[in-house]
């Protein structure tokens, strides 16, 4: 099923390091940024008993409309992310600190600008979700991305996703792979935008390899 949400809050924090955050679909959404302190826990327990529910954020008439931050950890399988009127000139950002545990049986992750994930965060997940409005894979750290780049996915942010079994990379618009070079995911990958790009690669080729490629 589907559900259409309109987001009011600019900003969200998360800090409760003494006290997880636990429920079966926990939905985080803001138009600007969240951000989850150090040593937060968000834990998706307990049960829905149906499949969480695609969110529609937004309206295709009205442009900047679904610029959102959206943060989801949930027990159930499902719980997409539809996102109509972007406005890729203004820019968000969702940041992961230190020692953050996200843990669930589907986490997903969206940001029209830009995503931090510390090195020591935890993300355990069946299925992890990556979503923004561009995403660009920086897999050469001496190319810098285009300044229309969106979501950037440096190596140190993919390292911060390697502990999900399955990852969703998705871009409402294009996907963008920046430099060469190769990566592997250890679970299942899988790819979806508008159009696959890729530049700055100087003759070396780029190589994403997973379990699986789709």
């Amino acid at each position: 099923t589907t559900a259409s949400v309109s987001v009011r809050a600019k900003t969200l924090k998360v800090d409760n390091a003494s006290s997880p955050l636990r429920g079966a679909d926990v939905v985080l959404l803001a138009t600007e940024g969240i951000k989850v302190e150090s040593g937060s826990s968000i834990l998706g327990s307990g049960a829905l008993g149906r499949e969480g529910e695609t969110l529609r954020i937004g309206d295709a008439s009205l442009v900047g409309s679904g610029n959102v931050v959206l943060l989801r950890v949930g027990s159930e399988k499902g719980g997409s992310v539809e996102v109509n009127g972007l406005d890729l000139s203004r820019s968000s950002k969702l940041s992961i600190g230190d020692s953050v545990t996200l843990q669930g049986t589907r986490v997903g992750l969206t940001s029209v600008g830009e995503l931090s994930i510390a090195s020591t965060a935890r993300l355990k997940a069946d299925v992890l979700e990556v979503s923004g409005g561009r995403v660009s894979m920086q897999l050469d750290g001496s190319v810098d991305p285009r300044t229309d780049a969106g979501l950037v996915l440096t190596r140190s942010t993919l390292d911060g996703l390697s502990g999900a079994r399955s990852i969703s990379l998705r871009s409402f618009t294009t996907l963008d792979v920046v430099g060469g070079g190769e990566y592997s995911f250890s679970g299942d990958l899988l790819l979806g935008a508008g159009q696959l790009r890729g530049y700055g690669q100087g003759g070396v080729p780029a190589a994403l390899k997973a379990a699986t490629l789709t």
